[in-house]
């Protein structure tokens, strides 16, 4: 035995030797019939005739492509495209196909985008995230850009749904507009809303000023519920109470012609007007403990005073001040209620007329151009006494009908 190598006398008859090789490949004559041989190989290929019959061979390429009939049943091949489009009949039930497109105007009648799940209905556009038109990085789920730093989003606010209008970046609210003729809020009526509010109790509630119409006839609401009026605007509550044009009005929407329409002397017009037109005019001013009414006269300084006339228990006042509040007021007639009696300087309680001036000397002035007359009801109820006075003598007489002649 030569070194390193097996003894061919002890390999079996059909092992492969060097003397069974041919230029080191396998003798032909011991290779299968089926086998693969140089001799069954056409330019390094394989022989087409020792190939199974569906096997896919040059004679079954049609150019380029896989013989049709090869294909299995269920195969997409060009026979069954119809116009570059895929055979619908081979199309799963819940897959997109041309059955399922109007190709007519190009729009889609369901759409899913995003969200993987089975549409339910029709004529639906299910989109899982932001939409962006006419931009690129849309900020709410339906943003519209218009330009720079302009844009409306549909979005969710504290949990509400609502329409912002911001700019490019998302950060700062920028002036919108809403234009229609007319627009409708809640024209059903059930429902509020709220300026400055999330929270509105009202069909309009405004938190913070509110001005309604343009300078000089706007009117403003300040935040704190405070009514200003502007030189030229009205305000007009029904037919009862109007302010505006310079005056007050209680029951008249513009200043009367005539006397009504001036102060005491006739100088201006009156800033507070009570009109009646079918029945006497009334002012009532009422107190739980007392009622006043005060007039202050504000002129100069040698003429300033107030003047008041109050009710309280059961007796009305009538009380001069003579320049400041810090001044002692003098009243000056008394009225009982219970008793009708009057008291000039003093409650009346000494007569129907009670006149004490207090301080000093009490004095009453009969003055006249023909001279001063005293009438006095004579005691049986049958006459009067007239009293005249003349030269320091005062003389009293019968008088039939109580007129001073």
């Amino acid at each position: 035995m030569q070194a390193d190598s097996v003894d061919t006398t002890k390999i079996k008859t059909d092992s492969v030797t060097t003397p069974k090789i041919i230029t080191a490949a396998v003798e032909t004559a011991k290779l299968a019939t089926d086998a693969v041989t140089t001799a069954k190989i056409i330019n390094a290929a394989v022989e087409t005739s020792k190939l199974a019959t569906d096997s896919v061979v040059t004679a079954k390429i049609i150019n380029g492509a896989v013989d049709t009939n090869k294909l299995a049943t269920d195969a997409v091949t060009t026979a069954k495209l119809i116009n570059s489009a895929v055979d619908t009949s081979k199309i799963a039930t819940d897959a997109v196909d041309t059955a399922k497109i109007l190709y007519h105007d190009a729009r889609l009648r369901s759409l899913s985008i995003g969200n993987g799940n089975t549409l339910a209905g029709s004529a639906a556009l299910f989109v899982n995230g932001n939409t962006g038109i006419g931009g690129n990085i849309p900020g709410a789920k339906l943003n519209v850009n218009t330009g720079t730093n302009e844009n409306v989003g549909y979005k969710s606010n504290a949990s509400n749904a609502s329409l912002q209008w911001v700019n490019d970046a998302n950060s700062a609210y920028n002036s919108g507009r809403i234009y229609a003729n007319p627009l409708l809020i809640n024209p059903g009526g059930d429902g509020n809303v709220g300026i400055g509010t999330s929270s509105p109790g009202a069909v309009l509630d405004v938190a913070g000023a509110a001005q309604f119409g343009t300078a000089p006839t706007k009117s403003t609401f300040s935040a704190t519920g405070a009514l200003s009026i502007d030189t030229q605007a009205s305000l007009q509550l029904g037919t009862t109470f109007y302010v505006g044009n310079n005056f007050v009005g209680v029951s008249t929407t513009s200043s009367l012609i005539g006397r009504a329409t001036y102060d005491w002397v006739g100088n201006s017009q009156s800033l507070f007007q009570v009109v009646s037109n079918t029945s006497r005019a009334n002012i009532a001013i009422v107190g739980q403990a007392s009622a006043e009414f005060t007039m202050w006269d504000l002129g100069s300084a040698a003429n300033v005073g107030a003047f008041r006339i109050s009710t309280d228990a059961g007796i009305t006042t009538l009380e001069a001040r003579a320049d400041s509040l810090l001044s002692t007021p003098y009243t000056f007639l008394y009225l009982n209620h219970s008793t009708g009696n009057v008291g000039i300087g003093v409650t009346p309680t000494l007569g129907l007329l009670h006149l004490d001036k207090g301080t000093g000397v009490g004095q009453v002035t009969l003055d006249g151009s023909t001279g001063g007359c005293l009438m006095i009801r004579d005691t049986d109820d049958g006459g009067w006494t007239e009293c005249d006075a003349l030269d320091g003598v005062m003389t009293c007489s019968i008088d039939a009908d109580g007129v001073c002649d």
